[in-house]
């Protein structure tokens, strides 16, 4: 399953990404017709020659924000969406403003699938060596706690924590854990649990 639903987000993430250049050449060619210019290239170079500004730009915006624009857009404007507007110049100002971030947010969509599928696909690769005795074995012990649990308490003395560490990376890249944010703390998640039951 890991690697169809990996397969499958890549492509339709792909695929999506092309509709971007699609609407501007579409658009370009619209404009042109309204305005009576003649657009000397045919519409499979137009798309071509937008795709390869668009589509660079839009994976290197995806892959420098790390999937967190709209966190980010939204933390550099904090200040300003906060309270109500003092005149309706402004409610449509930030009006303007949201519709860009969550406009860009959209956009970012289809190449954030693709840039997340193949660093799932990188990681899978990675951790290959992984003991699936070993990753049952936390398995079973996190079932038996509901809430979380410190990470060193599910070390063995056998293993160094970059193997522990190992093996909770390959079990939260299939969905079965999750482990805070400061890396102290990891739990079985609930879809998880349903799975055992």
């Amino acid at each position: 399953m890991f690697w169809i639903q990996n397969a499958f987000m890549f492509i339709l993430g792909a695929t999506v990404s092309l509709i971007g250049p699609l609407f501007i050449g579409a658009f370009v060619r619209a404009m042109a017709f309204k305005w009576d210019v003649s657009i000397p290239l045919s519409g499979l170079t137009l798309f071509l020659l937008i795709s390869l500004v668009f589509l660079p730009l839009i994976y290197w915006w995806e892959w420098r924000t790390q999937g967190m624009h709209l966190e980010h857009a939204i933390a550099e404007n904090r200040d300003w969406f906060q309270g109500s507007a003092s005149s309706y110049g402004e409610w449509e100002a930030r009006k303007r403003v949201a519709g860009i971030m969550l406009g860009t947010e959209f956009i970012l969509w289809a190449p954030r699938q693709v840039l997340q599928s193949i660093h799932r696909f990188r990681i899978r690769n990675r951790l290959k060596h992984i003991s699936q005795h070993r990753a049952a074995e936390l398995l079973a012990d996190l079932q038996r706690y509901d809430g979380g649990i410190l990470i060193k308490q599910l070390s063995r003395a056998d293993e160094t924590r970059d193997q522990l560490y190992d093996v909770l990376g390959y079990l939260s890249l299939f969905d079965w854990i999750g482990i805070s944010k400061d890396g102290h703390r990891v739990w079985m998640l609930s879809q998880a649990r349903k799975r055992f039951a």
